[in-house]
């Protein structure tokens, strides 16, 4: 059985921040799992066992600094302990108990609940009990609260109805998300060489301009990690190409419904362009790629010259694919070189 969790299930969780997982990502306090599965004793179903992948996360891709009411975590101890639970304490040969379940919620929320509530994504388990079913639903309370976060909502009311019928339980969620959090501030700052450049003035305004999330605007993790990117990517196309986010907050209020955002960006060092390194051909000379080169070494990095160049290969018919930029590696910044992968085209068209 393999636990994953889905992107959007990033959380509002107290003093902590929120960070993505390939697996199963726990908390430092999690040296009590063995003890859980030998708790099982003779209950255990071999046939079932659990592999679960644990790491630790610290990124920047969603490093909001919550300070929510709800203690849950989707990705914590309770949840793991839970998915052991069900499928290491089913006995072999039981029939699966089925179930509906319903959302009532504004329609953006249903969508995502239905995606990502364990709930969801179980009900077609062939080893389905009535224990297992109660503590989903129990469960499905603390991870509609989460996601309802993860969307800008803090103060979510869930209302959990369980009906035990035949042939099928009926679960019904009803979700009063409230008043939905708002950017009330947003303070980017820049940091190393290019602070000091006169010549990045424009690039800063670019960033600030372009900025996604505005004051006003609803906040949402989703948004929130998409506007760092984008920033980095707007600071990193012209002379500091190692730009990258050195350190961001986005400080929650609940009771006030305000989001405040801070995002440092670092330059890292200014970037100049170094020898041309092409590979790929096989029918054709280097020279055919490199006459074509907008780019002089030595010239400050430029991504618009890049995707120029990029273009003018593919332009030429002679290749199915280009790939085109510079090592971003800052050792290498005073002559990063500019790395040309391609891909030739299997036959030559003419007009």
């Amino acid at each position: 059985v393999a636990v994953r969790r889905t992107a959007h299930r990033q959380r509002a969780v107290q003093g902590e921040r929120i960070g993505g997982a390939g697996a199963v990502a726990l908390r430092r306090d999690y040296g009590d799992i063995p003890q859980l599965a030998q708790g099982f004793g003779e209950e255990r179903n071999t046939r079932g066992e659990v592999a679960v992948v644990v790491r630790h996360q610290d990124s920047h891709a969603g490093d909001s600094k919550l300070n929510s009411p709800w203690p849950g975590c989707l990705t914590d101890v309770r949840t793991i302990v839970a998915v052991v639970a069900f499928v290491l304490a089913t006995p072999a040969g039981a029939q699966a108990l089925r179930y509906r379940l319903e959302i009532e919620a504004p329609r953006e929320l249903t969508r995502i609940l239905r995606q990502g509530l364990s709930l969801s994504r179980w009900q077609n388990d062939a080893q389905m009990s009535a224990e297992q079913l109660r503590r989903l639903a129990q469960d499905a309370v603390r991870e509609t609260r989460e996601v309802a976060a993860t969307e800008g909502y803090f103060s979510a009311q869930v209302d959990l109805n369980v009906q035990e019928t035949d042939p099928e339980w009926t679960i019904a969620l009803k979700v009063d998300p409230g008043a939905r959090t708002r950017v009330s501030q947003v303070d980017i700052r820049f940091t190393g060489p290019a602070a000091r450049d006169p010549e990045t003035k424009e690039a800063f305004k670019r960033v600030r301009d372009t900025w996604r999330l505005r004051r006003g605007q609803p906040f949402r993790q989703a948004d929130w990690d998409a506007a760092k990117r984008e920033a980095v990517r707007e600071l990193s196309s012209w002379r500091y190409a190692a730009a990258r986010i050195a350190d961001s907050r986005a400080e929650i209020d609940p009771e006030t419904r305000e989001a405040r955002l801070m995002v440092e960006l670092a330059s890292g060092p200014a970037f100049r362009f170094g020898q041309l390194r092409i590979t790929g051909m096989r029918r054709y000379p280097d020279a055919l790629a490199q006459n074509l080169s907008p780019i002089r070494e030595g010239a400050t990095y430029d991504r618009d010259l890049v995707l120029l160049y990029q273009r003018r290969l593919l332009e030429t018919n002679y290749f199915a694919s280009v790939q085109a930029d510079i090592d971003t590696d800052p050792l290498l910044a005073d002559s990063a070189p500019l790395r040309i992968a391609v891909i030739e085209s299997s036959t030559q068209h003419f007009e």
